[in-house]
């Protein structure tokens, strides 16, 4: 797993695509329903070099990204020969995972891209709090140089643990299956919940910096 990028960009050659992984909502939004807004843009290189942004469709397809820019609706995100295109705003919901392509069509050269994150905004956390039923994951953004009370209350019969991304994978914090402790996140930054609860019952946590 690497490390998320809130911002990027690269180019991809002829009859190739680039998948990416943005923020997915359903980990990265305290309810895991909520949604992520992005600008993305994409440049052709070339008279011959067509290319097009596309989205997840949550069952292993991708299908063209619609939506509304500066009050006009679009059906696609694409680009012909030698032209750019740029679309502010373009919603990233549950519903696509956070996955994205970046798409080259065909054609000479090269395709230029990149995506920026526009909001909520960049999702460093002083202090959080949200729930969930059965079994979910959440992650959070945190300032590295602050310690932080964590506190959890999972349904019955159910389990929990608070983990940190080290650069190479998820460790779980010395007390993190506590109700209540308190630790700092790692030079990432990135904290986990993982919850297992095989009942409906809602399950509530919170983290909220010191002073």
């Amino acid at each position: 797993m690497a490390d998320l990028e809130l911002v990027n960009g690269s180019r991809i050659n002829q009859d190739n695509d680039e998948i990416i992984q943005l923020l997915d909502p359903t980990i990265y939004t305290d309810d895991g329903t909520g949604k992520f807004y992005y600008d993305l843009y994409m440049k052709s290189t070339d008279a011959g070099c067509t290319g097009r942004w596309t989205q997840s469709n949550g069952s292993g397809g991708y299908v063209s990204i619609t939506g509304t820019h500066g009050g006009t609706a679009y059906t696609e995100i694409s680009v012909a020969g030698l032209g750019s295109i740029y679309k502010t705003g373009v919603e990233i919901n549950t519903t696509n995972d956070g996955l994205v392509k970046a798409d080259h069509l065909g054609g000479g050269a090269f395709l230029d891209y990149w995506w920026v994150i526009r909001g909520p905004g960049l999702p460093t956390s002083l202090q959080r709090q949200g729930s969930g039923t059965t079994a979910y994951t959440r992650e959070f953004f945190l300032h590295a140089d602050r310690q932080y009370v964590f506190t959890a209350q999972i349904a019955s019969g159910g389990t929990f643990t608070w983990s940190y991304w080290d650069g190479m994978s998820w460790v779980a914090f010395p007390d993190g299956t506590d109700s209540t402790f308190i630790g700092q996140p790692p030079t990432s930054g990135r904290v986990r919940i993982v919850t297992t609860v095989s009942s409906a019952e809602a399950s509530v946590w919170s983290l909220k910096a010191l002073r």
